[in-house]
């Protein structure tokens, strides 16, 4: 539940406490939704060593960067990974920097800290996609993927002679030691994880039959159309002749053949409005916030608002792109995001609108997500308060969309935020 995620949350922190590192290298392939993340944890005073450079006892910013491009350089093909017997897209080495602490217990050096190197680690990071595919909504599940990773570790070069690693998909781990002399390993999913979470179902709009009506669009087109012939070839004489009458019949048999073909659903502004209780004003906006935070399992910003368009129309995308994905990121580090878990969603205040199908609603929800990062779980809770409108989807939408009327948010004001 929420109160047991929070309390866990206040009593799992702890300071990292100044201490030598003992711990070996250390790796973690952490399994994300679209995408992976291998981070490899490597002690300074055994990076120095692999660079031929001195020892030292502390290191300055200066030398940190100094490390941190050499390293860059030296470690860009120490890793290859397989899925599914395929080598992985976009293998890259996207983050090089130092970090103080051991494997799970680690802090981020400041720009302008000078730290021991008894203390320091180098922290690495490659990042692969999985394949893409669209969200999809609850009760239709994608199968697994992948099925099989293989990993293989090309760094091996004295002292470093071993890697632990772990896998990691949310609460689930296994752990493979790679060696010099076995430097791979094949993890096999066998079912146990999905990286697809399905988007959740938003409840149907309240109306009737008479919301909307169904225009003949061939109909139509069929009638102007052979009424501009029908007057251009009888303009010139008023006589009607047996070929009138045949092209006047012509155009209604037509018109009565075709009216099936093409129906075009358009609102109807005589509809009654749409009414909604707190409760079910609740559910809505849970499920249209669930699927926000969803949007950003994506991992490219296409695809994320692609997702968000689903929830959100107009304009106010890009606004609630940019603040959500602010949100969500760990130490200004984009590719690692923080994952929504938990929402716990109030309706304080809740107004139908006039003249429009939806309804306005201060509301108050708070969001706890985790992330997994060197080797532990960081966890966030924000707490928000917003004025927030929500209305069925404009007719061309809903003209368009084989679901019909769906709920979107159309005007949203932050009016507090906070980091608990």
């Amino acid at each position: 539940s929420f109160a047991v995620w929070l309390a866990a949350s206040i009593f799992s922190v702890s300071p990292v406490s100044a201490q030598q590192v003992t711990t070996p290298a250390r790796a973690y392939l952490y399994l994300d939704p679209y995408a992976a993340r291998f981070e490899c944890l490597i002690r300074v005073a055994d990076v120095l060593s692999i660079l031929g450079e001195p020892s030292a006892e502390i290191l300055t910013p200066g030398m940190q960067r100094t490390v941190a491009e050499k390293t860059r350089a030296k470690a860009a093909d120490w890793l290859s990974l397989k899925f599914d017997n395929q080598p992985a897209p976009k293998n890259r080495l996207t983050g090089v920097s130092v970090v103080k602490g051991s494997p799970g217990r680690t802090e981020a050096v400041g720009p302008d800290e000078s730290v021991p190197v008894s203390e320091a680690m180098i922290g690495l990071i490659w990042e692969f996609e999985l394949s893409a595919e669209p969200a999809r909504m609850e009760g239709i599940q994608p199968g697994p993927r992948p099925q099989q990773i293989e990993m293989r570790w090309n760094g091996f070069v004295a002292p470093v002679v071993s890697l632990p690693v772990s896998v990691i998909m949310g609460s689930q781990s296994e752990d493979f030691n790679l060696t010099a002399q076995a430097p791979s390993s094949l993890w096999t999913n066998r079912g146990r994880v999905n990286t697809r979470t399905a988007l959740v179902q938003l409840p149907s709009v309240p109306g009737s039959a008479h919301d909307f009506i169904k225009l003949p669009v061939a109909t139509i087109v069929w009638v102007i159309l052979g009424l501009v012939y029908i007057v251009r070839r009888t303009r010139r004489s008023r006589r009607v002749t047996s070929r009138t009458l045949m092209r006047w019949a012509g155009l209604v048999l037509g018109a009565v053949v075709l009216w099936p073909v093409y129906p075009l659903k358009v609102a109807n502004p005589w509809a009654s409005q749409v009414s909604v209780t707190p409760d079910q004003a609740t559910t809505i906006m849970t499920s249209l916030l669930r699927n926000i935070y969803r949007a950003f399992d994506q991992r490219t910003e296409s695809a994320v608002y692609d997702v968000l368009a689903r929830s959100i129309r107009g304009v106010l995308l890009q606004k609630i792109y940019l603040q959500t994905a602010s949100a969500l990121s760990l130490d200004a580090q984009s590719s690692t995001r923080v994952q929504v878990n938990d929402l716990d969603v109030h309706i304080d205040v809740l107004q139908q609108l006039k003249k429009r199908r939806g309804f306005n609603a201060d509301v108050q929800w708070t969001a706890l997500g985790t992330v997994g990062h060197w080797g532990h779980q960081h966890t966030r809770v924000n707490r928000y308060i917003a004025r927030v409108t929500v209305e069925v989807d404009d007719p061309i939408t809903v003209a368009l969309s084989p679901e019909g009327a769906s709920w979107k948010i159309t005007a949203l004001d932050i009016l507090e935020e906070k980091r608990l």
